[in-house]
């Protein structure tokens, strides 16, 4: 596949190409001004998280120029964010043999992306490090090292970093996304969507900074807002899937799964990686879990499976991890034990090919939460609250915490810890106080202490959550029939959304 040239041609193409480089004022090596121009493009492109247009622009310029090493790493980084295993490895090949052709500082950001896209943590942090040592006035060492931070859940040392970056390039937009996301994580829910109005405002005709607040907006039980942010990011941008992935998240809270639907029929339409669409699939079947469509995610993820065409088995992977969850909603034991065997053998095996996953955080929470499911099934809820209570204590991301701590406290109460359960639930309130399990939970809480003016008062507040939810949305059904016939035609009259 790589192609090997005379060693003298070679020495004087190398040659040529990076004094043509310094001599243009170019930032990276390569011999041809138009190649260099889909690159700042697909640098722009990047930034702006819009990596499939990106992507285009960077095949432009390795075409125009196939020793364009910069251009061949950034179109493997933006390969692998699409998921197109084999070109990106093929892309990094190709990167790597044109590396000799580069300056210093090239060989070193290639090497340092190399290591960050590899099992190499290590060696990466030590590139970063001498990267801003040798480049200290530039960003590139600095984002690397706050992104990896970041990845760790090193929260406070990632704001650190990311606030060196802005003493850089006050203007570099992606910071102020990453403080709002910092913040949010830390429960300075004010200073997330401050960072984020300025994100905002340095970039106010992209897609990402609206869905970024939109997110938080979501997290912090804002839905109706929340939409209007994910909309706005929808007509910038309709080709980046994120805004409606949130989109149908947000209607599946709202039970409007019409709506829901119809943003995965939007996804399906896109294009892009074939294997994207079955993540879609996926995810669109944990929502149906989540609303209680038990069926129609059992077909989804079926289907996933019996078509998942990855050589990787990355899509049948994570549709296994969601008919775990599909069982323990249906309360299915077998079902359930099923899965996470399988579950567990897809876990071991990404240990086997990156040993450095073993130590991220979101795999060591992943086993007490198998373990936790498995006890309440079993009917060993001692054990069962004590494994979801270590889940939930390495679990750092406030909305993740939300559903945790629900599971948490349902097991509490079911063993007859009722204070703290009804306080688990509470702290769910600070974070969202329109957060509908957590609300329902507590009014069934209150039900069963005859305290019927409460249970109601928690009702009232999930049925104005649910104001235009489709009819047939079963948490409403269940709400109905709880709450009474008068009491819910008198919430159905309410206004519906403009």
């Amino acid at each position: 596949m790589l192609r090997k040239l005379a060693f003298g041609i070679f020495l004087l193409l190398t040659a040529l190409s990076i004094i043509f480089a310094l001599r243009d004022g170019k930032t990276v090596t390569t011999k041809s001004s138009e190649a260099y121009q889909h690159y700042l493009v697909g640098v722009d492109l990047c930034e702006k998280i819009y990596y499939r247009q990106a992507a285009k622009e960077f095949e432009q310029a390795v075409a125009l120029d196939s020793g364009f090493a910069m251009a061949e790493a950034q179109l493997a980084k933006a390969y692998m964010v699409l998921g197109f295993g084999e070109k990106q490895k093929e892309m990094w090949e190709l990167a790597k043999a044109n590396r000799s052709k580069v300056s210093e500082r090239e060989k070193l950001l290639l090497d340092m992306w190399a290591a960050e896209e590899g099992d190499s943590p290590a060696l990466a942090d030590s590139l970063a490090q001498k990267f801003v040592a040798d480049y200290p006035e530039q960003r590139e060492g600095y984002v690397s090292l706050a992104n990896r931070e970041f990845a760790r859940e090193n929260w406070e040392r990632s704001i650190e970093l990311n606030q060196k970056i802005l003493k850089i390039d006050p203007n570099y937009a992606n910071a102020y996304n990453m403080l709002g996301y910092l913040n949010y994580y830390l429960g300075r829910y004010d200073e997330a969507l401050a960072s984020l109005e300025k994100y905002i405002q340095l970039c106010p005709n992209q897609a990402n900074p609206r869905d970024s607040r939109g997110e938080i907006l979501y997290a912090r039980g804002q839905y109706e807002n929340a939409l209007r942010e994910f909309r706005e990011a929808f007509n910038i941008n309709p080709e980046l899937d994120f805004p409606v992935l949130h989109m149908a998240a947000t209607y599946a809270v709202l039970g409007e799964l019409k709506q829901m639907d119809y943003c995965f029929q939007t996804l399906a339409t896109q294009p892009g990686n074939p294997l994207t669409k079955y993540n879609y699939l996926i995810q669109q079947a944990r929502l149906y879990v989540d609303c209680r469509k038990f069926d129609e995610a059992g077909e989804i993820l079926n289907r996933v499976i019996s078509e998942d065409p990855d050589s990787e088995k990355t899509n049948t992977a994570n549709a296994v991890a969601t008919k775990g969850w599909l069982a323990y909603n249906m309360r299915d034991a077998d079902g359930l034990k099923s899965a996470w065997s399988q579950r567990r053998q897809y876990l071991e095996q990404l240990v086997e090919k990156w040993p450095a996953t073993a130590q991220r955080a979101g795999l060591t929470r992943t086993y007490p939460f198998l373990n936790a499911t498995e006890a309440d099934l079993a009917g060993n809820l001692e054990n069962a609250a004590k494994q979801f209570s270590e889940s939930f204590v390495s679990t750092h991301n406030p909305s993740e915490q939300v559903t945790m701590r629900t599971m948490y406290a349902n097991v509490l109460w079911r063993k007859g810890d009722v204070d703290l359960a009804r306080s688990e639930l509470q702290k769910n309130l600070s974070a969202n106080s329109n957060h509908p399990k957590s609300l329902t939970l507590l009014a069934d809480i209150a039900d069963a202490e005859q305290n019927e003016d409460l249970a109601a008062d928690y009702r009232r507040r999930a049925l104005a959550v649910w104001k235009n939810a489709d009819a047939d949305y079963m948490p409403l059904a269940e709400l109905q029939k709880k709450m009474g016939a008068s009491l819910v035609l008198i919430g159905r009259s309410s206004s519906s959304r403009p």
